[in-house]
């Protein structure tokens, strides 16, 4: 449901909300690359590249649409 709220709402959050809801998390500066390596093979070993590409692509090109564009 926080997706969706995000998603339809374009709302802002700041850094204390985007915890709160699991969108960021604190890694310690020890070890910080390799934490960040270990989210980034996670995220590609447990994801459909299809779906990754289709979602990026989706995200970059949000950026060049006004609000009427994206549609109802």
């Amino acid at each position: 449901m926080n997706a969706l709220d995000l998603l339809y709402s374009a709302r802002m959050v700041d850094a204390a909300e985007a915890e709160r809801l699991g969108l960021v998390r604190r890694l310690p500066a020890e070890d910080f690359q390799h934490n960040v390596q270990a989210i980034a093979r996670n995220m590609v070993t447990a994801s459909s590249p299809r779906s990754i590409t289709s979602f990026k692509r989706q995200v970059f090109q949000s950026f060049f649409q006004s609000l009427a564009e994206h549609g109802p």
